[in-house]
């Protein structure tokens, strides 16, 4: 039996909208979309990972930043969130 993998593409259009043309959201539809899902699980999935690196690897010692396993985490910010919003009101109006 042949195993065969699978690929996932995503669009983004560089203003021109190419996505569309493709039945897909535009971009700032798509980030929207994904700042209004819930974010707990995601969460908390992220975590278990963090939890399982070995800490004396050196990926761990050499590119994750110090007591990475007790920093907060977290995922956009107000501001960031505020500026999607206003910018995708601007695309929407023009």
């Amino acid at each position: 039996m042949s195993k065969t993998k699978k690929s996932i593409s995503l669009f983004f259009g560089a203003g021109a909208g190419a996505e569309i043309s493709y039945g897909m959201p535009s971009g700032g539809e798509f980030a929207l979309n994904i700042f209004r899902q819930d974010q707990r699980t995601s969460k908390e999935l992220f975590r278990n990972e963090i939890a399982k690196v070995n800490v004396s690897s050196f990926q761990a010692r050499e590119w994750l930043p110090e007591n990475y396993a007790d920093k907060q985490v977290s995922s956009f910010s107000k501001t960031q969130h505020e500026t999607l919003l206003k910018s995708s009101l601007e695309y929407k109006r023009a």
